[in-house]
Protein backbone atom coordinates (compact mmCIF):
# COMPACT_ATOMS: atom_id res chain seq x y z
CA UNK A 1 0.00 0.00 0.00
CA UNK A 2 0.85 3.63 -0.74
CA UNK A 3 1.81 3.73 3.43
CA UNK A 4 4.13 0.76 3.25
CA UNK A 5 5.89 2.96 0.16
CA UNK A 6 9.73 3.86 1.98
CA UNK A 7 10.00 7.18 2.44
CA UNK A 8 13.79 7.02 0.61
CA UNK A 9 11.82 5.89 -2.70
CA UNK A 10 9.27 8.66 -2.38
CA UNK A 11 12.53 11.27 -1.77
CA UNK A 12 13.97 9.60 -4.84
CA UNK A 13 11.16 10.44 -6.93
CA UNK A 14 10.46 14.08 -6.16
CA UNK A 15 14.21 14.48 -6.65
CA UNK A 16 13.78 12.97 -10.06
CA UNK A 17 11.32 14.99 -11.11
CA UNK A 18 12.15 17.86 -9.56
CA UNK A 19 16.15 16.87 -12.13
CA UNK A 20 13.41 17.00 -14.84
CA UNK A 21 12.00 19.93 -14.80
CA UNK A 22 15.26 21.53 -14.23
CA UNK A 23 17.04 20.47 -17.29
CA UNK A 24 13.30 20.96 -18.94
CA UNK A 25 13.68 24.76 -17.95
CA UNK A 26 16.92 25.35 -19.12
CA UNK A 27 16.51 23.69 -22.55
CA UNK A 28 13.42 24.76 -22.67
CA UNK A 29 13.64 27.74 -26.23
CA UNK A 30 10.14 29.71 -26.00
CA UNK A 31 8.89 30.88 -29.81
CA UNK A 32 9.09 34.79 -29.81
CA UNK A 33 5.62 36.14 -29.87
CA UNK A 34 6.46 38.12 -33.27
CA UNK A 35 7.88 35.08 -34.74
CA UNK A 36 7.34 34.31 -38.61
CA UNK A 37 5.64 30.83 -39.29
CA UNK A 38 4.25 28.98 -42.53
CA UNK A 39 5.30 29.15 -46.04
CA UNK A 40 7.08 32.78 -45.18
CA UNK A 41 9.25 31.35 -42.68
CA UNK A 42 9.93 27.85 -44.94
CA UNK A 43 11.49 29.79 -47.80
CA UNK A 44 13.55 31.80 -45.60
CA UNK A 45 14.89 28.64 -44.56
CA UNK A 46 15.26 27.34 -48.30
CA UNK A 47 16.38 30.76 -49.80
CA UNK A 48 20.22 30.47 -51.00
CA UNK A 49 22.16 33.65 -49.40
CA UNK A 50 25.76 32.54 -50.37
CA UNK A 51 27.81 29.84 -51.96
CA UNK A 52 29.63 27.12 -51.07
CA UNK A 53 32.81 28.22 -51.93
CA UNK A 54 35.65 26.22 -52.72
CA UNK A 55 38.91 25.26 -51.35
CA UNK A 56 41.96 25.46 -53.51
CA UNK A 57 45.19 23.99 -52.92
CA UNK A 58 47.53 26.37 -53.65
CA UNK A 59 50.66 24.87 -54.98
CA UNK A 60 53.08 28.06 -54.49
CA UNK A 61 52.16 28.45 -50.66
CA UNK A 62 52.54 24.77 -50.04
CA UNK A 63 56.02 24.36 -51.61
CA UNK A 64 56.97 28.57 -49.77
CA UNK A 65 55.67 27.97 -46.49
CA UNK A 66 54.80 24.87 -45.52
CA UNK A 67 56.77 21.80 -44.13
CA UNK A 68 55.61 18.68 -46.10
CA UNK A 69 51.94 20.04 -45.74
CA UNK A 70 49.71 20.93 -47.96
CA UNK A 71 48.28 24.65 -47.98
CA UNK A 72 44.44 25.37 -49.09
CA UNK A 73 42.80 28.20 -49.83
CA UNK A 74 38.83 28.82 -49.00
CA UNK A 75 37.90 31.28 -51.84
CA UNK A 76 34.99 33.14 -49.79
CA UNK A 77 36.06 35.78 -52.76
CA UNK A 78 33.51 34.08 -54.85
CA UNK A 79 30.68 34.61 -52.93
CA UNK A 80 27.98 36.82 -54.29
CA UNK A 81 29.05 40.16 -52.45
CA UNK A 82 32.54 39.35 -52.81
CA UNK A 83 33.53 38.64 -49.13
CA UNK A 84 32.69 36.12 -46.40
CA UNK A 85 30.97 39.24 -44.01
CA UNK A 86 27.97 37.46 -46.01
CA UNK A 87 28.48 34.58 -43.34
CA UNK A 88 27.92 36.18 -40.37
CA UNK A 89 25.21 39.04 -41.62
CA UNK A 90 23.07 36.97 -43.17
CA UNK A 91 22.93 34.15 -40.53
CA UNK A 92 22.40 36.97 -38.14
CA UNK A 93 20.04 39.12 -40.10
CA UNK A 94 17.78 35.85 -40.99
CA UNK A 95 17.54 35.01 -37.54
CA UNK A 96 16.18 38.34 -36.61
CA UNK A 97 13.72 38.45 -39.83
CA UNK A 98 12.36 34.60 -38.83
CA UNK A 99 11.88 35.89 -35.22
CA UNK A 100 9.90 38.81 -35.36
CA UNK A 101 7.84 39.74 -38.70
CA UNK A 102 7.50 42.90 -37.93
CA UNK A 103 11.05 43.48 -39.13
CA UNK A 104 10.36 45.12 -42.54
CA UNK A 105 14.20 47.47 -42.49
CA UNK A 106 17.77 46.46 -41.80
CA UNK A 107 20.10 49.55 -40.66
CA UNK A 108 23.76 49.49 -41.12
CA UNK A 109 26.71 52.20 -41.28
CA UNK A 110 28.90 50.54 -43.23
CA UNK A 111 29.49 50.89 -47.16
CA UNK A 112 32.39 48.47 -47.05
CA UNK A 113 31.73 44.69 -47.15
CA UNK A 114 29.55 44.64 -44.41
CA UNK A 115 27.10 47.36 -45.63
CA UNK A 116 27.05 45.48 -49.07
CA UNK A 117 26.03 42.29 -46.99
CA UNK A 118 23.63 43.74 -45.41
CA UNK A 119 21.98 45.81 -48.15
CA UNK A 120 22.23 42.34 -50.30
CA UNK A 121 20.59 40.06 -47.56
CA UNK A 122 17.85 43.43 -47.11
CA UNK A 123 17.19 42.29 -51.02
CA UNK A 124 17.29 38.83 -50.60
CA UNK A 125 14.42 38.94 -47.67
CA UNK A 126 12.85 41.58 -49.80
CA UNK A 127 13.01 44.05 -46.64
CA UNK A 128 14.44 47.64 -47.25
CA UNK A 129 18.12 48.55 -46.29
CA UNK A 130 19.05 51.67 -44.57
CA UNK A 131 22.79 52.34 -44.45
CA UNK A 132 23.44 55.59 -42.17
CA UNK A 133 26.80 57.42 -42.67
CA UNK A 134 28.33 60.74 -41.21
CA UNK A 135 27.51 63.81 -42.88
CA UNK A 136 31.24 64.43 -42.66
CA UNK A 137 31.78 62.10 -45.14
CA UNK A 138 28.78 63.66 -47.55
CA UNK A 139 30.67 66.54 -47.32
CA UNK A 140 34.13 65.12 -48.14
CA UNK A 141 32.39 63.25 -51.04
CA UNK A 142 31.23 66.58 -52.29
CA UNK A 143 35.10 67.69 -52.22
CA UNK A 144 35.89 65.30 -54.31
CA UNK A 145 33.21 65.17 -57.15
CA UNK A 146 35.07 66.38 -59.64
CA UNK A 147 38.11 64.07 -58.99
CA UNK A 148 38.36 61.89 -61.79
CA UNK A 149 41.25 59.68 -59.23
CA UNK A 150 40.97 55.84 -59.49
CA UNK A 151 39.59 55.91 -55.44
CA UNK A 152 36.45 58.31 -55.93
CA UNK A 153 35.37 56.19 -59.11
CA UNK A 154 35.67 53.07 -57.15
CA UNK A 155 33.61 54.83 -54.41
CA UNK A 156 30.79 56.14 -57.18
CA UNK A 157 30.53 52.29 -58.55
CA UNK A 158 29.81 51.21 -54.82
CA UNK A 159 27.17 53.39 -54.20
CA UNK A 160 25.79 52.90 -57.67
CA UNK A 161 25.83 49.41 -56.72
CA UNK A 162 24.04 49.56 -53.06
CA UNK A 163 21.59 51.59 -54.37
CA UNK A 164 20.77 50.71 -58.26
CA UNK A 165 21.55 46.92 -57.58
CA UNK A 166 20.28 46.13 -54.14
CA UNK A 167 17.96 48.69 -53.73
CA UNK A 168 19.75 50.47 -50.34
CA UNK A 169 18.71 53.77 -49.12
CA UNK A 170 21.53 56.06 -47.83
CA UNK A 171 21.42 58.59 -45.48
CA UNK A 172 22.99 61.26 -43.73
CA UNK A 173 23.62 62.15 -39.91
CA UNK A 174 24.55 65.40 -38.41
CA UNK A 175 27.74 64.00 -36.76
CA UNK A 176 31.14 63.81 -37.23
CA UNK A 177 32.28 60.48 -36.47
CA UNK A 178 31.21 56.82 -37.39
CA UNK A 179 30.79 56.23 -33.57
CA UNK A 180 28.40 58.96 -33.07
CA UNK A 181 26.11 57.47 -36.56
CA UNK A 182 26.56 53.71 -34.93
CA UNK A 183 24.91 55.22 -31.93
CA UNK A 184 22.16 56.92 -33.63
CA UNK A 185 21.37 53.53 -35.68
CA UNK A 186 21.43 51.65 -32.83
CA UNK A 187 18.72 54.12 -30.92
CA UNK A 188 16.66 53.65 -34.53
CA UNK A 189 16.73 50.31 -34.63
CA UNK A 190 15.12 50.55 -31.30
CA UNK A 191 12.36 52.68 -32.14
CA UNK A 192 9.21 51.87 -30.45
CA UNK A 193 7.42 50.77 -33.89
CA UNK A 194 10.35 47.99 -34.04
CA UNK A 195 9.85 47.43 -38.24
CA UNK A 196 13.51 48.61 -37.80
CA UNK A 197 16.33 46.07 -36.79
CA UNK A 198 20.25 47.33 -36.28
CA UNK A 199 23.33 45.19 -37.89
CA UNK A 200 25.80 45.28 -35.52
CA UNK A 201 29.69 45.44 -37.31
CA UNK A 202 32.07 43.69 -37.07
CA UNK A 203 33.71 45.97 -34.62
CA UNK A 204 31.18 45.07 -31.91
CA UNK A 205 31.45 40.83 -30.94
CA UNK A 206 28.39 39.45 -31.60
CA UNK A 207 28.28 35.54 -31.29
CA UNK A 208 24.81 35.66 -33.51
CA UNK A 209 27.06 37.56 -36.49
CA UNK A 210 30.10 35.19 -35.16
CA UNK A 211 27.91 31.87 -35.34
CA UNK A 212 27.34 32.00 -39.28
CA UNK A 213 30.72 31.18 -40.09
CA UNK A 214 31.10 27.85 -38.54
CA UNK A 215 29.32 27.31 -41.81
CA UNK A 216 33.22 27.44 -43.26
CA UNK A 217 34.03 24.19 -41.03
CA UNK A 218 31.14 22.00 -42.03
CA UNK A 219 32.43 22.67 -45.77
CA UNK A 220 35.40 22.36 -45.76
CA UNK A 221 34.91 18.62 -43.26
CA UNK A 222 32.68 17.88 -46.50
CA UNK A 223 35.29 18.59 -49.38
CA UNK A 224 37.82 16.86 -47.35
CA UNK A 225 35.38 13.81 -47.30
CA UNK A 226 34.83 14.21 -50.53
CA UNK A 227 38.38 14.08 -51.43
CA UNK A 228 39.19 11.43 -49.83
CA UNK A 229 35.99 9.35 -51.27
CA UNK A 230 37.59 10.14 -54.75
CA UNK A 231 40.87 9.04 -53.67
CA UNK A 232 39.60 5.48 -52.89
CA UNK A 233 38.21 5.24 -55.92
CA UNK A 234 41.31 6.57 -58.17
CA UNK A 235 43.31 3.82 -55.60
CA UNK A 236 41.13 1.15 -57.37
Amino acid sequence: MYGDTPVGFELTVVFGLLAILVVFCLTYKSTPAFARFGKEASKVDRSEFLNESPLIKSNWLSSSLSSGNNVYLKLDSLQPTGSNLIRGISSFMKREYLNDKRIDTFITTSISNEGIATAYTAMKLNCKCLIILPLSMKDSMIAKEEDDDENNERQKALFNTLEQEYGAEIQYHDSESLDDTDEYAQRLGQHENKNYCYVPSERIATPLIYDGYTGIIREIQQEELEDSDNDDVSDE
